[in-house]
């Protein structure tokens, strides 16, 4: 497939948390349905994985604390921070 995305969370601080996670469910959509991730820009403008608010370091859940985290090593992050 000749399909290409990108996704940006311009979103900074922890009450934003919501709109990275928004993000990062988009990325396993395509991941999951086959998108390589060559094809996948992802932009996240805050670290909320290591965000000292965060009782789960460096692990995002989008549907409670007992399913997979959808911020992990797998996760390609291309752009970060003051980058997006």
């Amino acid at each position: 497939a000749n399909i290409h995305a990108i996704i940006v969370s311009s979103s900074r601080y922890w009450f934003n948390y919501r709109h990275a996670i928004n993000a990062l469910g988009m990325y396993q959509i395509f991941r999951e349905n086959g998108i390589p991730e060559d094809n996948i820009i992802l932009m996240l403008a805050d670290e909320y994985a290591t965000n000292a608010r965060n009782p789960y370091k460096n692990n995002m859940f989008g549907n409670g604390i007992h399913r997979p985290s959808w911020y992990s090593n797998q996760t390609q992050v291309d752009y970060r921070g003051s980058d997006v």
